[in-house]
């Protein structure tokens, strides 16, 4: 497996940085939305923001003690474990890596325990 990013692409409201009353007040543009919610108070999930994620299968992070490991194939073939920071993904069976990967790192399954 070799590393790639995926871009998460959506386009950024304006969020004012205010809290009053425990609400956050923004300005987002929204599809086929009905006229009479203009200016009213609803209740909206809203994606911010865009960034690009290394997302690996589970199966290739081996955690032991705390922490997580990756196993990377150099050109020559040899196998080489690199300490990793991750959160989980969108998929269960998948993390995001916050550290210890670069594009293009080449990855091998890592070993079950015995």
């Amino acid at each position: 497996m070799t590393c790639t990013a995926s871009p998460r692409a959506e386009p950024s409201p304006q969020i004012y940085p205010a809290i009053t009353g425990g609400q956050v007040t923004a300005d987002v543009t929204a599809p086929n939305l009905p006229g009479d919610l203009i200016g009213q108070r609803v209740r909206a999930a809203v994606k911010i923001g865009e960034r690009q994620a290394i997302v690996i299968p589970r199966r290739y992070v081996a955690t032991r003690f705390g922490v997580d490991y990756a196993r990377l194939v150099d050109a020559s073939g040899a196998i080489s474990e690199a300490p990793i920071q991750t959160r989980p993904a969108a998929a269960a069976d998948a993390v995001e890596v916050l550290s210890g990967l670069r594009i293009g790192d080449v990855l091998t399954p890592a070993e079950r325990a015995r």
